[in-house]
């Protein structure tokens, strides 16, 4: 039980430091779905979306900026301005609900999701994932994208059993460094979690026998190293 317990312990630590990771591939996406939003998509209905998406970016880069402004020129003893997300949320639930299955819906569900998490509200975060990983590719670098921030909620819900089909399919048709050595950790990660010390560790061997070079792989080695002690 102890072991369970400190599994799940490591889950949430690894979890809250991946926060950042996603944030930089998010920022990926949204550049890579930008730039062939405006140069090579000539779909009006996907440029209308995302010219709708960008829109929608704009009020959400909007929201950091005032709360960035607001807690430098505050008193450092007061309480932090709190990021408010709200018009940005709005306008991503309608370019979800009028573009769906479009590069900008896609992106929109990614934001959407941080908003939610923000105000812990679990059950919106998965409804606004979960339809685009069961319809989507994982081909695309975007929608890997969903299914990797997908999985991390099932995880941090304690739902492994949910999150390990998720990446699997991720680590079938992801061939990217971005994604592959990530979902191969979250893979072990959840193993653990269930108390399946021999999956986690065949996870681990794989991730660091193919993205030796990664940081994922440098921390799958720690992770045998107390598999097997």
């Amino acid at each position: 039980m102890n072991q369970i317990q400190s599994s799940k312990n490591l889950i949430e630590t690894i979890y809250e430091k991946k926060t950042v990771l996603l944030g930089v591939l998010v920022v990926i996406a949204v550049a890579a779905s930008g730039y062939y939003g405006w140069t090579f998509i000539k779909a009006k209905n996907e440029q209308k979306a995302m010219d709708a998406y960008s829109l929608g970016e704009k009020l959400y880069q909007a929201g950091l900026g005032a709360a960035d402004f607001a807690n430098k020129n505050s008193d450092p003893k007061a309480p932090k301005t709190q990021v408010d997300q709200s018009q940005a949320l709005v306008h991503f639930e309608k370019v979800a609900k009028e573009y769906p299955n479009s590069s900008a819906h896609y992106l929109a569900a990614l934001r959407m999701s941080e908003i939610y998490m923000q105000k812990n509200e679990i059950e919106k975060t998965i409804a606004a994932l979960e339809p685009i990983v069961e319809k989507g590719s994982f081909k695309n670098m975007t929608v890997s994208l969903v299914g990797l921030r997908l999985s991390n909620i099932y995880e941090r819900t304690q739902k492994c059993d949910k999150a390990i089909p998720v990446l699997e399919k991720l680590v079938s048709a992801q061939t990217s460094n971005l994604i592959k050595p990530e979902a191969y950790l979250r893979l072990g990660l959840c193993h653990e979690a269930l108390n399946q010390k021999d999956k986690a560790a065949d996870f681990y061997k794989k991730l660091t026998q193919e993205f030796a070079d990664s940081i994922q792989a440098q921390q799958a080695q720690k992770y045998l190293k107390i598999i097997n002690s």
